[in-house]
């Protein structure tokens, strides 16, 4: 007889596995996989059943409780038969793990990546012919569903849009399955980015997701990464880079005076701008409408931001994008990075959309971040091109003593070239 599918939540749902062997423990590890809150009932546990609540006794009629689904795995063939009876008068799903016909559920061959599962089942008759078909499909999902994990904001989602296209581009077979996360910098909106983590905040979540196999890819802004990635990490492509320009918003026709009030959360932009300035957190949306309220005169942001999420151009607002003479950008901004594992099954695939002069750029101005330690609160800006296969970077520190270096080479000696020029700006900082 063939079997309707069904597909149901088990998120912290009671389920109860009667038996202690190797069967029990196979089908309480898919309830657990799957959310379910599983209780063992047994009077001796072969097995260990980490995560699982314990009761340690033979079964009885009374056991059975509320739950919302049992499975009946001992090896008394009597008693699962029983578990049966007892359910199906209850009304409870059950699953007799020796008995398809005692059983008003089955549990399917399962291949399961990300939030798509697939099961097949041949009503207990086939399970090897099961397990095989599950495994081709399994071994074609693995191939070409790519999980991508980002944060929730509308720039976040809009910067994963830009990197699914370009895989689509190369490989319309790829499957993108977007995979939205919550950031400790996303939920804690008050707080300046120091006291919780600087640039941390915005990837600590995707980077675990990253190494418990939750996620294959993750997309960050080049700018918020921060100065260490995890261990077993790295960056495995950058799109075409959008403009580095920094832009001054204001309401449309605002004349700024002297003591107008411009919000920032960066110190290089403050450094930079000559007006006062004011910390302000939040998402371009935000920062856009506390400044409407009249919170903020205007507002620096990243003109790539404005530009993905399609807001350079509405007609409430004045943009005066900011030249290198008066804002120099942030390390990296404007690229958009993604990281994944360093032996990541995809890497071959996101290699074609790793656009050749961004990736010059990004590893330059990354080594900015990393080999001289600056995080996102030191005051440097930094500017980079690539032209006819000679690279071009402008450094520039905003302390006290303001300095300004600048840094040319062919990309056949790039990595040496730029060790040493970093080594001496090193030297000239201390």
């Amino acid at each position: 007889m063939a079997y309707f599918p069904m597909y149901v939540s088990l998120e912290n749902k009671d389920c109860l596995v009667v038996g202690g062997g190797k069967v029990a423990k196979r089908k309480a590890d898919t309830l657990q996989s799957f959310g379910g809150k599983v209780t063992v009932l047994a009077p001796v546990f072969k097995e260990d059943f980490s995560g699982c609540s314990l009761i340690k006794k033979f079964f009885q009629k009374e056991d059975i409780g509320a739950y919302f689904l049992v499975v009946a795995a001992t090896n008394n063939r009597q008693v699962n038969k029983e578990i049966s009876k007892i359910c199906k008068e209850q009304g409870i799903a059950v699953n007799v793990a020796d008995s398809s016909k005692d059983s008003s559920f089955l549990f399917g061959a399962i291949h399961q990546r990300g939030n798509m599962v697939v099961s097949v089942n041949s009503g207990e008759n086939q399970p090897a012919w099961s397990k095989k078909v599950k495994e081709e499909i399994g071994n074609y999902l693995d191939e070409h569903i790519l999980r991508i994990g980002t944060r929730k904001s509308p720039l976040a989602l809009a910067q994963t849009r830009i990197v699914m296209d370009a895989i689509k581009r190369v490989n319309p077979k790829i499957l993108c399955q977007v995979v939205e996360l919550s950031t400790k910098g996303d939920e804690n909106r008050k707080k300046s980015l120091t006291e919780f983590g600087g640039k941390g905040a915005f990837t600590g979540e995707l980077e675990r997701a990253l190494i418990e196999d939750k996620i294959d890819i993750a997309v960050h802004s080049g700018k918020d990464l921060p100065v260490k990635l995890e261990e077993g990490l790295d960056i495995l492509a950058v799109p075409k880079r959008e403009e580095a320009n920094d832009v001054l918003v204001t309401k449309f026709g605002y004349k700024l005076h002297k003591k107008s009030i411009i919000g920032t959360g960066s110190v290089r932009r403050s450094k930079q701008i000559p007006y006062q300035t004011k910390d302000i957190r939040g998402n371009v949306e935000t920062r856009l409408r506390k400044m409407e309220e009249g919170e903020y005169d205007g507002v620096v942001l990243a003109l790539a931001g404005l530009k993905r999420l399609t807001m350079e151009n509405m007609e409430k607002y004045t943009y005066h994008v900011l030249g290198l003479q008066e804002s120099y950008p942030a390390p990296c901004q404007g690229i958009i990075a993604i990281e994944g594992k360093k032996n990541s099954k995809f890497l071959p695939l996101l290699e074609t959309i790793n656009h050749k002069e961004t990736w010059y750029s990004y590893q330059a101005e990354r080594a900015m971040v990393t080999e001289l330690g600056l995080g996102c609160h030191f005051p440097i800006g930094v500017y980079s091109y690539m032209k006819d296969d000679i690279f071009y970077m402008e450094v520039k520190y905003l302390g006290e003593m303001e300095r300004l270096w600048e840094f040319h080479c062919s990309i056949i000696d790039f990595k040496e070239s730029l060790h040493n020029f970093l080594k001496r700006i090193e030297e000239e900082m201390k």
